[in-house]
């Protein structure tokens, strides 16, 4: 059906979207996490709550990650001045460089995957794919 016809096309697709990070030394779940601290804002930093539920993994795995992208340099922990019992992550400036650029190649490359489907029809799957999403909840 659709939705197994949908499945396919993200696994055929995914190996070639997965191309752009690896050309910026990250895999998917570094570039996730790194574009949701980046897409916070000035001054690019979110508690690890708001990064799980942002990101859908459990809080062990959020634990695994963050020691992980803080030991390369892409994000540090910083005291959260509202709540003296947890902890904020930043984007560090090493991390925030490497996500501005993991991003500019990662849009490119999506627009270059796009390039190879006739017009028409990319039209109708973009606007089906945000209705599908809005009606899965998100």
């Amino acid at each position: 059906g659709p939705i197994g016809r949908l499945k396919r096309c993200a696994m055929l697709l995914e190996p070639r979207v997965e191309a752009a990070f690896v050309k910026h030394g990250l895999v998917r779940w570094e570039f996730d996490m790194l574009a949701t601290l980046r897409r916070a804002g000035e001054p690019f930093v979110l508690s690890p709550t708001q990064l799980f539920s942002t990101l859908m993994i459990t809080s062990g795995t959020m634990t695994h990650r963050l020691k992980a992208l803080e030991k390369r340099g892409l994000i540090t922990r910083l005291a959260n001045p509202q709540d003296a019992r947890s902890m904020l992550v930043a984007l560090t400036p090493e991390g925030r460089a490497l996500i501005d650029e993991a991003v500019a190649t990662h849009v490119a490359n999506e627009q270059q995957l796009w390039r190879g489907f006739p017009a028409p029809p990319t039209s109708a799957v973009r606007r089906s794919a945000t209705g599908i999403y809005a009606s899965a909840g998100e």
